[in-house]
């Protein structure tokens, strides 16, 4: 599974060129994407933020209906979850109405852009800073189209991801997910975030030796697209195509978390 982060700047392009453009794959980042389904079965989950303090005219709420039937259309590989409210929130301190305000701008934004198809809806989210006390997490799990579980760090043996303990961090760290037998939300570890690799066959070798969990979670940012990686002469992007490219030859799938694990 292929997802990223603080998604804003390709809807704000959709939304400020509704007028010009017949479709989303007129904008340079979706159709990207689109040609990384068609050439290896990629999916994407666009982690997305309702605001952001680099584009204040920026508001999710502004995505048109234009492209309703296309979202729809293309659901079965593209999808959106809620991030954060914007680039510099976090959910670590308990603000349970906030967060679920939060969350219903986000899901009504979706629904409007796809008519209403709530399958463009991702429900296994990657909230900003990892960043969630137990109550906050437990209100997006009670909210329409709410959470059935989370990505948490990637960086860090040792980072605190949402309500966990130091203990659990390592538990979960060894075994790549955990389920939170209180209330059924399923953690999956991020296990590769793309902007950091400087050694692609070390990853590679990493990545085969995973026996668990059932999904490989790899990552980058919208903002680092674009950038260079670690590794001389790939971008960001290249780099992402090589992993792909990688992966299907060794006959791996491409699907949602979600898919995969009983709720």
């Amino acid at each position: 599974h292929l997802s990223f982060d603080d998604i804003y700047a390709c809807l704000k392009d959709i939304t400020d060129y509704a007028d010009t453009y017949d479709t989303i794959f007129q904008n340079d980042f979706f159709a990207w994407l689109r040609q990384m389904n068609q050439s290896y079965g990629a999916v994407f989950t666009l982690y997305t933020f309702n605001y952001d303090n680099h584009a204040p005219d920026y508001d999710i709420s502004n995505l048109p209906d234009k492209y309703a039937a296309e979202l729809a259309a293309n659901a079965k590989w593209l999808k959106f979850a809620f991030h954060a409210k914007d680039n510099l929130k976090k959910y670590d301190e308990d603000d349970v109405e906030g967060i679920r305000a939060d969350y219903k701008k986000f899901t009504a934004a979706i629904l409007k852009a796809s008519g209403g198809y709530a399958k463009c809806i991702d429900r296994v989210n990657r909230l900003g800073f990892f960043a969630g006390s137990k109550a906050n997490v437990e209100a997006l799990q009670a909210c329409e189209y709410g959470l059935l579980g989370l990505l948490t760090a990637d960086n860090s043996e040792e980072r605190i991801s949402y309500y966990f303990d130091a203990g659990l961090t390592r538990e979960l760290n060894l075994a790549g997910e955990y389920r939170d037998k209180e209330n059924g939300l399923l953690f999956l570890r991020s296990q590769l975030r793309l902007e950091n690799v400087a050694d692609m066959e070390a990853q590679f070798a990493r990545i085969q030796s995973y026996t668990e969990p059932k999904v490989i979670e790899l990552f980058t940012h919208e903002q680092c697209f674009y950038g260079e990686s670690p590794i001389a002469g790939y971008t960001v992007q290249e780099l992402m195509e090589k992993y792909l490219k990688w992966a299907k030859a060794k006959g791996y799938g491409f699907d949602f978390a979600m898919n995969h694990y009983a709720v």
